[in-house]
């Protein structure tokens, strides 16, 4: 009876770790490398966020980003036109378009509360980062809070400079770096 036993829970974990690794798979090559089109409105004092086709010639009313996987991380760009959307498409390799900003860390003040902005998975070359639509979007998002328009905004690079924003500016990556640019 115990062989019975000891064959059966040896057959059903196997059988479990090849299912496992079936389910992996499957995700792994359905999301590998795969890009859509996010876009964000802001109607009615709440977010909408919906999926769009990449055909889609609507970018008068929304806040649109490309959400793409590279290497099991997800990454947004802003576009503003198709012809963003064709420039990405053209690129062959994805990895091109990720920047290094030397940014250590994000920080918003707002009604005296520091809230952490984490942009891992906003480091995309040609971004717009830390503008007031972005910041609405990112804190009603990840921290539940609406009409976030008197703040400010600390960046510490990886020299350990402080940088300063203010509702007026926005960030703009390049490949090796960030510029500060104002409205």
């Amino acid at each position: 009876m115990s062989l019975l036993i000891t064959t059966t829970i040896y057959w059903i974990f196997y059988a479990y770790r090849l299912f496992k690794f079936c389910y992996n798979w499957i995700i792994f090559k359905c999301y590998h490398n795969s890009y859509r089109l996010l876009s964000i409105n802001y109607t009615y004092n709440s977010f909408c966020e919906k999926t769009l086709s990449l055909n889609t010639k609507n970018f008068t009313t929304y806040q649109n980003y490309l959400q793409f996987i590279q290497f099991n991380t997800h990454y947004l760009k802003r576009i503003y036109t198709l012809d963003d959307i064709k420039n990405f498409n053209s690129c062959n390799d994805k990895n091109t378009l990720l920047s290094n900003p030397n940014i250590m860390s994000v920080s918003l003040i707002h009604d005296d509360n520091d809230y952490e902005i984490d942009i891992k998975n906003f480091i995309v070359t040609d971004n717009i980062l830390l503008d007031k639509p972005f910041l609405q979007w990112y804190m009603f998002k990840y921290y539940a809070i609406k009409g976030v328009d008197d703040y400010f905004i600390i960046i510490i690079d990886n020299d350990v400079k402080m940088h300063n924003l203010n509702p007026n500016n926005y960030i703009y990556l390049l490949k090796d770096k960030f510029i500060i640019k104002t409205i």
